[in-house]
C-alpha cells in the first residue's frame, strides 16, 4: 500500500512534473496576432500573455474557459512592529470581506466569470463565515508567524506544509476543470516579508526591493527598509531556500525558490567608513553629514523611481537637480549598513 508523500516530497514531485513551454505553439500564436489587421504589438502585454498561454497549453489557439482566482491569507508577526500603515487586525477583516464577496477581488471575479477560492493559512483572528457566503478553506498552519525581527517566522515543517497546501489548492482546482488560475494573497506586513525574501534569495540591497506597500512614506518607509535590513542580518546566514522561507516568510503558500547565487547581498560587501563606489553619486550623499536614516530614505526613493532621493540632505535642491539628470541605471545600487559610520569622503 502506497503511503502519502510528505509535504516536501509533494512539492518536489510537483516541481519535477512541470513541463517547459511549447515554444513552437507560443511562436505560432504570436505570429497569428502579428497577422491581424492592426499595428504590430499594439495590444501590448495582452499579446505577450496570449502567446505565453498558448505555450503553456500547447496550442496555437489559447483559451480560458474555466478561470479561477485563489486568495490565501495569513498574518505576519512583523506587522506588530509598525511596518505597515494598518494594524494586523485588518487581515481578518479583509478575509471577512472576501467571504462576503464585497472586496474588490470578489467583484472582479464575478465580472470575469471566475471562481473565487479563499484559504486561511494562518490569520490570527479568523472571521466567522456565514451561510451563503464564499467558502474559506481552513488550511491554517499556525495563527500568524513569529516576528522575524525577534525570532524565526515558523518551523521548517510548517514552511513545507504551507507550500504543500498551495500545491493541494492547485490540484483541487485542476481536478475541478480550471484551466487558468490567478494567484492573490492578503496579510498586513506582507510586502515587508516579500522584500526580505527577495533581498535574501536574490542577493539584493533591501533599499532596492522595499517599497511603500500600503502607502508608507518618509521616515515610515525608511524604518521599513531598516526593518528588512535587520531581518536579513538576523536570519540571512543560510543559502538553503527552505530555511530562508521558514525563517523569514509567512505561512501563505508559495513555490520554493532557487538557491541564492554565490554573490552575497550588496549590503554585506561594505567596508566601514567607505562610500558607495559609483561615480554618479551626488556629493550630498557623500558628505560627512550622511547618516543611515538619510541613506535608507535615499535608497527607498531610488527604488520607487523618484529623482529626489536624499530626503535628509541639507543640499536637497542641488541633489535633486543632479539626480533628475541621470538615468536610473546610473544610480547606486547599495547603501551603508546601519552600524557603518558616516561616509568620510
Amino acid at each position: 500500500m502506497e503511503t502519502s508523500p510528505t509535504p516536501r516530497e509533494l512539492v518536489e514531485r510537483t516541481i519535477t512534473s512541470i513541463r517547459p513551454l511549447d515554444a513552437e505553439a507560443s511562436a505560432a500564436a504570436a505570429a497569428a496576432m502579428d497577422g491581424k489587421v492592426k499595428p504590430l504589438g499594439s495590444l501590448g502585454l495582452l499579446e505577450h500573455l496570449a502567446a505565453r498561454l498558448a505555450g503553456i497549453q500547447g496550442t496555437t489557439g489559447p483559451h480560458v474557459d474555466r478561470p479561477a482566482l485563489v486568495v490565501c491569507a495569513a498574518d505576519h508577526g512583523i506587522a506588530t512592529s509598525g511596518v505597515s500603515a494598518y494594524p494586523q487586525e485588518v487581515t481578518g477583516l479583509m478575509l471577512q470581506s472576501f467571504a462576503a464577496g464585497t472586496a474588490a477581488v470578489g467583484v472582479l471575479a464575478r465580472q470575469a466569470g471566475a471562481r473565487l477560492l479563499v484559504a486561511d493559512l494562518g490569520v490570527v483572528s479568523p472571521p466567522q463565515v456565514l451561510p451563503g457566503q464564499n467558502e474559506v478553506l481552513d488550511l491554517r498552519v499556525r495563527p500568524g508567524t513569529g516576528n522575524t525581527l525577534e525570532e524565526d517566522a515558523m518551523t521548517l515543517a510548517e514552511a513545507e506544509q504551507a507550500v504543500a497546501h498551495g500545491v493541494g489548492i492547485a490540484n483541487r482546482l485542476a481536478d475541478d476543470g480550471a484551466d487558468l488560475v490567478g494567484l492573490g494573497e492578503m496579510g498586513i506586513g506582507n510586502t515587508t516579508t516579500a522584500s526580505a525574501l527577495t533581498a535574501a534569495l536574490l542577493g539584493r540591497d533591501p533599499a532596492r526591493v522595499t517599497g511603500p506597500g500600503t502607502g508608507v512614506s518618509g521616515e515610515a518607509l525608511a524604518a521599513k527598509v531598516r526593518a528588512v535590513d535587520a531581518v536579513l542580518r538576523r536570519h540571512g546566514d543560510t543559502d538553503d531556500p527552505w530555511q530562508t522561507l521558514a525563517r523569514m516568510a509567512s505561512s501563505r503558500p508559495r513555490p520554493p525558490s532557487s538557491p541564492a547565487g554565490s554573490h552575497p547581498p550588496a549590503w554585506t560587501r561594505w567596508s566601514p567608513g567607505t562610500c558607495p563606489p559609483s561615480p554618479a553619486m551626488p556629493s550630498c550623499w557623500r558628505s560627512s553629514g550622511s547618516s543611515r536614516s538619510s541613506a535608507s530614505a535615499c535608497g527607498s526613493a531610488r527604488a520607487a523611481g523618484r529623482p529626489w532621493p536624499c530626503r535628509s540632505c541639507a543640499r536637497r535642491s542641488r541633489c535633486s537637480r543632479r539626480w533628475a539628470a541621470l538615468p536610473t541605471s546610473a544610480w547606486p545600487t547599495t547603501s551603508p549598513r546601519p552600524e557603518d559610520p558616516p561616509c568620510a569622503a
